[in-house]
């Protein structure tokens, strides 16, 4: 820590000093051009690669000639939404060079960047982790590889801190109303050349970070990439690692067609198992096909299992370690400005929705705007659930210098909750299930312990407007939502917690930038602030109770990047800001819930209380405020890397999601990332 010190002061005095005539340029935008109408996009292999000023001829290798004469290989058709990825139509999205500059070493800590999530965590590396919008937590958040969902097998929702970031090229993140949606899109291999990344770095806590990709253009007919990835520390107050790896072999016809495979497996470990298993491992695997039908015509489909063991006892993991499935197919349109995708996935395995149909359109206009929707059916088990997500933009109206969008974004619906499925119950010596509680119960109460498929209704509005002048940016948005129920994330930290009703809110989300001097330094910062809910709600005495729901979360700060000298060849971003929320209540019930509380039908704060005195307590458990002030250095010479982060500058001691468990002191962590053409 003292030695981050006086490199983080030396970084900062570099940022400022450095000579005002030098060439640079402003941070890109946060949007994505829209690609070429009536084509199937794949990434070209200049794109995979530095910019072509950016390599002096004489750090070349000699046989560069040689290479160039190779052809480039083939890759997989896709077909891509066009919608822009800022956040006026609701999405946000890192390329490739973007993640080689996040400050973050996690998919958690790189989402918890984006407004209006809650990123929900039970510790330091390897304790489960979660993000997804204020007040929807149990199945509110679903991850996809290539289009291909990676299926929650340890609750509702995906367990982030088994989720890598290495071997990504892009990750789009879209925050609906039905939920968010986190898409992760491999690393196309589309350059003669082998390549090669390395990311390695170590700090306090006895902190280390180890990433490593390597992928191979032509492999036996083929090709072929490998990973390996570990972060591990002793923590503030327990140690925990995570590590595994990846392998991918595609096979291609042409550009125009081919099948993959994927294996994945990450393994996490732990020393307090107060939350969650000592140690706990998934395993993943994908067969995928595309193929181009037609100009503009594209087809997939895939098939994909998923399992988890854990190693400790079903005392610390009282749940079936069943694997699960996913059959699915999709159909990808696209015409001039209009996209279009039709979707079937069939899952196999108890604790999931049988099968989810989709429709999805898209119509991008430079000179008007765009729109988005998409509609969805699922059913489980005889139920079934429908809803839809709307969004529109108009294109920036500029009038004296000033620049100004509208935008708007609908969504309701009824979406499914995955689960974790019991472990049976014993039969007692007298051949009773249960014991002499559940003597006599016969079939009937056996049934009813054992959850039921499970859904919730929500409606989500949010209208706004981005303004632009000078320089300066800013951007309003009202926003109301509401539910039936909130269901707990079903990951250890809240396992077995309350299921509440969420009454109608109203709120504001307010962003803005402020360029500032020399060029490239900039103040910015976002807010989603939460009024009450409102006094004419049926379910407003549970208010106070809301579940994952902060009255203001924020983050803001000083931010500089530049990218100096002509060839391009020296970027620097520093970064001095602080994430926060309000105190917040968490579904952990004083004592257990009752056993309804896991079926269908959401357990409130009335059917609580008429179990009577004797009954359990339905009591929220609140976690304090939460701040963290952060810094960042990071440097880009040539192809290499050079960072440094100190987390909780500030050594709040009580920082924590989750209750008593207090999140990692402050932290300096250092390394690099290196990427290799050879």
């Amino acid at each position: 820590m003292r030695a981050a010190l006086p490199a983080a002061a030396a970084g900062l005095w570099l940022a400022l000093a450095w000579p005002a005539g030098a060439h640079g340029q402003d941070p890109p935008p946060d949007t994505v051009d829209v690609p070429p109408a009536d084509t199937l996009e794949a990434p070209a292999a200049d794109t995979l690669d530095l910019p072509s000023d950016s390599l002096p001829p004489d750090s070349l290798p000699s046989d560069s000639a040689a290479v160039d004469s190779l052809p480039p290989p083939p890759v997989l058709p896709a077909l891509l939404d066009p919608s822009p990825a800022g956040a006026v139509p609701g999405g946000w999205e890192w390329d490739r060079e973007a993640l080689l500059a996040a400050r973050s070493q996690t998919l958690r800590g790189l989402l918890s960047g984006v407004p209006g999530l809650l990123a929900v965590r039970n510790g330091d590396f390897g304790s489960p982790s979660a993000a997804f919008p204020v007040g929807y937590s149990g199945g509110g958040l679903r991850v996809f590889y290539d289009g291909v969902e990676h299926l929650p097998l340890e609750g509702s929702v995906p367990d982030l801190s088994r989720v890598a970031l290495s071997g990504l090229e892009r990750v789009r993140v879209v925050r609906r109303a039905g939920g968010l949606e986190v898409h992760l899109h491999r690393f196309v291999h589309a350059d003669a050349r082998p390549h090669s990344l390395i990311e390695a770095g170590t700090g306090d806590q006895n902190t280390n970070v180890l990433r490593g990709v390597f992928s191979v253009p032509r492999a036996l007919w083929g090709k072929a990439s490998l990973a390996v990835e570990r972060l591990d520390t002793q923590g503030r107050e327990d140690p925990g690692a995570v590590t595994g790896g990846w392998f991918r072999y595609s096979l291609h016809r042409g550009d125009r067609g081919g099948a993959r495979f994927e294996y994945r497996r990450m393994a996490s470990q732990r020393t307090d198992t107060a939350f969650a298993p000592s140690s706990a491992t998934r395993s993943d695997w994908t067969v995928q096909g595309a193929w181009a039908l037609g100009d503009g015509l594209l087809a997939e489909s895939w098939v994909t299992g998923a399992s988890v063991s854990s190693g400790d006892t079903a005392a610390a993991f009282p749940f079936a370690a069943e694997g699960r499935r996913q059959y699915g197919a999709r159909l990808t349109a696209r015409r001039g400005a209009v996209w279009g995708r039709a979707t079937g996935r069939f899952n196999g395995g108890a604790g999931v929705a049988d099968r989810e149909l989709s429709a999805e359109a898209s119509a991008v206009s430079a000179r008007w705007g765009g729109a988005n929707g998409r509609l969805w059916h699922e059913a489980w088990d005889g139920n079934s659930g429908s809803g839809y997500d709307l969004r529109a933009w108009a294109t920036p109206v500029s009038v004296r210098g000033l620049s100004l969008d509208l935008f708007a974004e609908r969504g309701a619906g009824r979406r499914s909750v995955p689960y974790l499925l019991p472990l049976p119950v014993e039969p007692d010596s007298a051949g009773a299930p249960g014991g002499d509680d559940m003597a006599g119960a016969g079939e009937d109460s056996l049934a009813s312990a054992t959850p039921r498929s499970r859904f919730t209704d929500r409606a989500h509005t949010r209208y706004g407007v981005r303004l632009a002048w000078r320089g300066l940016e800013a951007e309003g948005a009202r926003m109301h939502a509401e539910a039936d129920s909130v269901w707990p994330t079903g990951l250890p930290f809240d396992r077995g917690g309350l299921v509440l009703p969420q009454p109608r809110r109203t709120g504001w989300e307010l962003g803005g930038r402020i360029p500032l001097w020399p060029r490239g330094l900039s103040l910015r910062g976002t807010v989603q602030l939460w009024e009450p809910a409102d006094s004419s709600g049926a379910l407003s005495d549970a208010s106070s109770g809301a579940l994952y729901f902060p009255d203001h979360l924020y983050d803001g700060g000083l931010s500089f990047h530049r990218v100096f000298r002509s060839t391009g060849n020296f970027e620097l971003w520093v970064d001095l800001g602080a994430q926060g929320r309000s105190a917040m209540s968490v579904p952990r019930p004083a004592r257990p819930p009752p056993a309804d509380a896991a079926g269908s039908a959401p357990a409130t704060l009335a059917s609580a209380a008429a179990a009577g005195d004797d009954g359990p307590e339905f009591v929220p458990s609140v976690v304090p405020f939460y701040q963290d002030w952060y810094f960042r250095l990071q440097m880009r010479i040539l192809s290499l890397h050079v960072f440094l982060t100190i987390e909780n500058l500030t050594l709040r001691e009580n920082n924590q999601d989750v209750p008593g468990r207090l999140l990692p002191g402050t932290r300096s962590l250092y390394g690099v990332r290196w990427t290799m053409w050879n």
